[in-house]
């Protein structure tokens, strides 16, 4: 009874805490976690679904993605609004897993939370074949940490056939050491959500001290693999959320994932802004990370960027900002001599976002809804009245009405060289004027492109990368 007594205090004074602090969507994940809807789902039609994909992507033919790739940056060169081509990248967000840092790590953009019940039965891609079978990279579990998925083998299986793993995710790189066998030469790439290479960095801003020493530990293991296995696959990405509290230790930190142990091919910078979260402050190791707080200025980030350009340059490992992240879609693994013409962001030409549920959204910088490919189809999405219009405007403006909607990188860099430039129109007059001011920000959208991958593209199929 006692010690029934000394839970229930405990578990209620964390409650309390939660809605002291308002943390309404951790709260929440923590009482969907109790109630048990977090096993909701059958395993084994999860499974049989993969094995649908692995027979579907097996039966292709394996010069598709290829010759669907050179159709796509053939379109998006020549800014054509309506294309013949299929996404290159096709994101799909399956369901929600949960995560295995908790509580949340305070820059997280969607908190851990239950899996969601599905609202229909069958196949989930049923409707997608014409896409999958086209696409050379496809992403999922985009929403969740997909190691934690017990189909995780199954789920690489059904995506690395004909030679040339198609599989792509994001982790937080906790449980890669688990999975290094199933990894090696059957994951495309694996982007690890990373902020600090010293624990107590890393305990303030992400997990704790141990899930630090498991990611690297685990980046190692997997490096000595692909050596022992003779692969460049999986290319592996570092995307480091720069803030007030791990400013001062990004240029160490690049240093320090030089090492060939790990085996990095690009650390990219990401960073928190006003415009891509409204979380309030998370208590993580008797630290408040308060989001609005850790917001770095747009002239430090700048500075930044400029400053890592020129220490990475001739260095094995690249540096990426977000544009540069963008702009390397077109010749992800293709070394296309054309190089980067055409608009300054290529996803409507070759990315899709879409939902396990139908919705299909611009990209993961903007909440703008494009249709539903369950509804409608997906030609009625990928080639819908919205898409062109957005096609049409990012290749004659740099940028679409929908792209000011939420936390693109051209954006923000544009609005930061707007008013750098001391222009006398900015991005809110550009949203309620968009006539008026859309044919005015060409020559900035040059300056939006200058240092990036556009002047000085890089091929992952290069020796070395």
């Amino acid at each position: 009874m006692k010690k029934f007594a000394k839970r229930y205090t405990r578990h209620l004074s964390k409650t309390l805490n939660l809605l002291k602090r308002r943390d309404f969507e951790y709260l929440r994940h923590i009482l969907r976690k109790k109630s048990g809807i977090n096993r909701s789902g059958e395993a084994e039609d999860k499974l049989k679904m993969y094995k649908y994909l692995e027979t579907l992507l097996a039966g292709r033919e394996k010069s598709i993605p290829g010759e669907n790739v050179l159709k796509a940056i053939n379109n998006f060169q020549q800014g054509k609004a309506q294309i013949d081509s299929m996404p290159v990248i096709l994101d799909y967000c399956d369901t929600h897993l949960g995560c295995n840092i908790s509580p949340p790590c305070g820059k997280c953009f969607l908190p851990p939370m239950s899996k969601i019940v599905y609202n229909f039965t069958g196949n989930e891609f049923k409707g997608l074949e014409k896409a999958l079978i086209c696409a050379d990279v496809i992403i999922v579990g985009s929403l969740s940490e997909i190691m934690l998925d017990k189909n995780y083998p199954g789920i690489v299986n059904s995506m690395s056939t004909n030679e040339t793993p198609r599989f792509s995710h994001i982790s937080n790189g906790v449980l890669i050491k688990n999975h290094v066998k199933n990894i090696v030469g059957k994951v495309r790439s694996i982007l690890v959500s990373l902020d600090a290479h010293i624990p107590g960095i890393y305990g303030k801003l992400q997990g704790k001290s141990m899930h630090l020493n498991l990611i690297l530990s685990g980046l190692k293991d997997l490096a000595d693999a692909k050596q022992k296995v003779g692969t460049r696959f999986p290319n592996v990405f570092l995307s480091f959320t720069i803030s007030k509290e791990n400013v001062d230790i990004f240029k160490d930190y690049y240093e320090y994932f030089l090492n060939p142990g790990y085996s990095i091919d690009v650390i990219l910078l990401n960073r928190l802004n006003k415009f891509t979260n409204a979380n309030p402050g998370r208590f993580r190791e008797k630290f408040v990370f308060d989001f609005d707080e850790q917001i770095i200025t747009d002239t430090t980030y700048f500075g930044i960027i400029k400053d890592l350009k020129k220490l990475s340059r001739n260095r094995k490992v690249l540096f990426f900002e977000l544009i540069d992240y963008l702009t390397c879609y077109p010749i992800l693994g293709k070394n296309n001599s054309s190089g980067f013409e055409g608009p300054v962001c290529p996803l409507p030409w070759i990315y899709m976002n879409c939902s396990i549920h139908g919705e299909v959204k611009l990209c993961c910088y903007s909440p703008t809804n494009l249709g539903n490919w369950r509804e409608h189809g997906l030609d009625a999405v990928w080639n819908g009245k919205k898409m062109i219009r957005i096609r049409n405007q990012i290749a004659n403006f740099g940028v679409a009405l929908e792209c000011l909607q939420g936390s693109c990188p051209v954006v923000h860099k544009l609005r930061y060289i707007l008013q750098q430039e001391r222009v006398a129109y900015g991005i809110d007059d550009l949203k309620k004027d968009w006539r008026r001011y859309a044919p005015m920000i060409r020559p900035f959208i040059e300056e939006v492109c200058k240092g990036t991958l556009r002047e000085t593209p890089v091929f992952f199929d290069n020796p070395g990368h």
